[in-house]
Protein backbone atom coordinates (compact mmCIF):
# COMPACT_ATOMS: atom_id res chain seq x y z
CA UNK A 1 0.00 0.00 0.00
CA UNK A 2 3.34 2.34 -0.60
CA UNK A 3 5.01 1.83 2.03
CA UNK A 4 8.61 1.20 2.61
CA UNK A 5 9.88 -2.43 1.45
CA UNK A 6 10.91 -3.63 5.71
CA UNK A 7 8.40 -1.34 6.99
CA UNK A 8 6.09 -3.98 8.95
CA UNK A 9 8.95 -6.45 10.21
CA UNK A 10 10.81 -3.02 11.61
CA UNK A 11 7.58 -2.53 13.34
CA UNK A 12 7.35 -6.09 14.67
CA UNK A 13 4.60 -7.18 12.05
CA UNK A 14 5.70 -10.24 10.34
CA UNK A 15 3.30 -10.59 7.18
CA UNK A 16 2.73 -13.85 4.85
CA UNK A 17 6.25 -13.49 3.10
CA UNK A 18 8.04 -13.37 6.43
CA UNK A 19 5.99 -16.36 8.00
CA UNK A 20 6.48 -18.40 4.82
CA UNK A 21 10.31 -17.55 4.93
CA UNK A 22 10.66 -18.58 8.71
CA UNK A 23 8.55 -22.11 7.53
CA UNK A 24 10.40 -22.99 5.01
CA UNK A 25 13.88 -21.85 5.79
CA UNK A 26 13.74 -22.63 9.87
CA UNK A 27 17.55 -22.96 9.43
CA UNK A 28 19.80 -19.65 9.81
CA UNK A 29 16.91 -17.66 9.09
CA UNK A 30 17.31 -14.03 9.16
CA UNK A 31 13.66 -12.76 10.43
CA UNK A 32 14.73 -14.84 13.47
CA UNK A 33 18.27 -13.19 13.91
CA UNK A 34 16.30 -9.50 13.44
CA UNK A 35 14.25 -10.16 16.45
CA UNK A 36 17.16 -10.98 18.56
CA UNK A 37 19.92 -8.70 17.17
CA UNK A 38 20.82 -5.50 18.80
CA UNK A 39 19.98 -2.27 17.72
CA UNK A 40 23.01 -1.68 16.07
CA UNK A 41 22.53 -4.85 13.58
CA UNK A 42 18.85 -4.72 12.86
CA UNK A 43 19.09 -2.82 9.71
CA UNK A 44 21.13 -5.71 8.79
CA UNK A 45 19.61 -8.14 9.49
CA UNK A 46 16.56 -6.50 8.26
CA UNK A 47 17.95 -6.17 4.85
CA UNK A 48 19.20 -10.05 4.77
CA UNK A 49 15.38 -10.91 5.06
CA UNK A 50 14.33 -9.05 2.43
CA UNK A 51 17.06 -10.22 0.12
CA UNK A 52 16.15 -14.02 1.25
CA UNK A 53 12.08 -13.14 0.67
CA UNK A 54 12.97 -11.65 -3.06
CA UNK A 55 15.46 -14.79 -3.90
CA UNK A 56 12.87 -17.44 -2.74
CA UNK A 57 9.78 -18.78 -3.92
CA UNK A 58 8.06 -17.32 -1.03
CA UNK A 59 6.48 -14.16 -2.83
CA UNK A 60 5.09 -16.50 -5.62
CA UNK A 61 3.52 -18.53 -2.93
CA UNK A 62 2.14 -15.55 -0.72
CA UNK A 63 0.94 -14.47 -4.11
CA UNK A 64 -1.16 -17.55 -4.90
CA UNK A 65 -2.35 -17.37 -1.60
CA UNK A 66 -3.54 -14.30 -1.63
CA UNK A 67 -5.45 -15.31 -5.56
CA UNK A 68 -6.87 -18.21 -3.51
CA UNK A 69 -8.37 -15.77 -0.70
CA UNK A 70 -10.05 -13.51 -3.34
CA UNK A 71 -11.30 -16.30 -5.31
CA UNK A 72 -12.98 -17.76 -2.10
CA UNK A 73 -14.12 -14.63 -1.35
CA UNK A 74 -15.79 -13.52 -4.84
CA UNK A 75 -17.19 -17.18 -4.93
CA UNK A 76 -19.33 -16.49 -1.35
CA UNK A 77 -20.04 -13.16 -2.95
CA UNK A 78 -22.32 -14.44 -5.36
CA UNK A 79 -25.11 -15.41 -3.00
CA UNK A 80 -25.76 -11.64 -2.55
CA UNK A 81 -27.98 -9.62 -4.64
CA UNK A 82 -26.25 -7.47 -7.06
CA UNK A 83 -25.45 -4.31 -5.60
CA UNK A 84 -23.02 -1.89 -5.63
CA UNK A 85 -21.44 -2.82 -1.87
CA UNK A 86 -21.27 -6.33 -3.98
CA UNK A 87 -19.43 -5.00 -6.76
CA UNK A 88 -17.08 -2.78 -4.36
CA UNK A 89 -16.48 -5.80 -2.73
CA UNK A 90 -15.35 -7.80 -5.75
CA UNK A 91 -12.79 -4.97 -6.65
CA UNK A 92 -11.25 -4.59 -3.73
CA UNK A 93 -9.85 -7.83 -3.60
CA UNK A 94 -8.64 -7.70 -7.54
CA UNK A 95 -7.07 -4.25 -6.40
CA UNK A 96 -5.55 -5.95 -3.72
CA UNK A 97 -4.19 -8.20 -6.38
CA UNK A 98 -3.19 -5.90 -8.77
CA UNK A 99 -1.17 -3.40 -6.47
CA UNK A 100 2.33 -3.18 -6.50
CA UNK A 101 4.43 -2.81 -3.37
Amino acid sequence: MGKPVGSDLREGTITLPGLLLLERYPVDNPIKKFFTATKRSREERLQEAITMIRSTEVLDASMEMAREYVRHATDVLSILPESEAKRCLAELGQYVLDRKS
